[in-house]
């Protein structure tokens, strides 16, 4: 259990460092992308599965000491509330194609 004070320290650090990504809606689903990086964040398909980067969000929370089985809750309330979707489960996967996130973002 993550107590109020530091829940919030960690969803606005989160708030900071995910406030300027992009959402790229493909199909049924929508990506949450630094198009300038090419790096993925989030994918969310509209049934409420949400994919999220695994690296990213291990290293993140290592700030705060919380394994991932801690902090995937967290990350679920962060973004519902932030990006008004609802998540019904979520999975972690790493490497995405940067031509893919080319597409996505419309850059060829």
């Amino acid at each position: 259990m993550v107590s109020p004070k530091i829940k919030g320290i960690i969803f606005g650090k989160l708030h900071q460092d995910l406030g300027h990504v992009g959402m790229f809606e493909v199909g049924n689903d929508i990506w949450f992308i630094d198009s300038e990086k090419k790096y993925w964040y989030f994918r969310y398909h509209d049934d409420g599965l949400l994919w999220l980067r695994k690296s990213y969000f291990e290293n993140f929370f290592t700030l705060f000491s919380l394994s991932i089985d801690e902090f995937l809750p967290l990350i679920c309330e962060w973004f519902e509330t932030n990006k008004n979707l609802k998540v019904s489960d979520t999975e972690q996967f790493g490497f995405v194609p940067t031509e893919l996130l080319n597409r996505i973002v419309g850059e060829d």
